[in-house]
Order: structure tokens, then sequence, then C-alpha cells
């Protein structure tokens, strides 16, 4: 998937989770409701202009906006850090580092 894609369905995602029409929240951004179509189906890419009125409309940071925490599964994210260990087998020094602090946040 495209970066224009994967950005224009999270702006999607959130415009929904938020109950605006694509009509509505076009309205609200200053932008043709045809252009916001675009940009949600990944054909137009956005400008920074209409990027900061999207954050500002939609009251979310700039991190809300690129990272899909939903995606991050218990699954993902275990298979993620056991892979990340089998790769630092070879270097002991930040598999120490690793085991500090997996260590750190179960003592949590």
């Amino acid at each position: 998937m495209s970066i224009k894609s994967e950005l224009g369905a999270r702006i999607k995602k959130l415009r929904k989770k938020q109950k605006y029409t694509q009509e509505k929240f076009s309205e609200l951004i200053d932008i043709a409701p045809r252009t916001l179509y675009g940009i949600e189906s990944g054909k137009n890419f956005i400008t920074a202009e209409t990027l900061e009125k999207i954050i500002s409309v939609l009251n979310i940071s700039k991190e809300d906006l690129f990272v899909d925490e939903e995606k991050y599964t218990i699954e993902s994210m275990n298979n993620f850090i056991k892979s990340g260990a089998d790769l630092l087998n070879d270097n002991p020094d930040k598999l120490f580092y690793l085991y500090k602090m997996v260590k750190y946040l179960i003592e949590l």
C-alpha cells in the first residue's frame, strides 16, 4: 500500500470515528468534497496546510494521524520482540540492554 493510500485510509478512519460525513468534514477543513475523496482514496496527496487543518478539526496529535496503534496486536508485538531477541544473539551488549528494558517494564 502506498503512503498516499495509507494516510488517506487513516484520515478516513479518524473522520468516521468522529462521525463526520465527507461533506461536513471537507467543509470544516476548507476543501472540496471531491478533493477529500481523492485524499481518502489515495489518489491525491495532501498539502501541509490541509494536514494541519485535519489535525486541528479532529483534535488529534500528529502522532495520532500517523500511528495506528490498533495494528499492534499482542501477538504481533510478542513476535517482534522475540525475533528481535533472536537477532541480537550475536551481540551480547545489545541483548543485555533489551533484557534490562524488559526486566524494568515487568517490574513496574
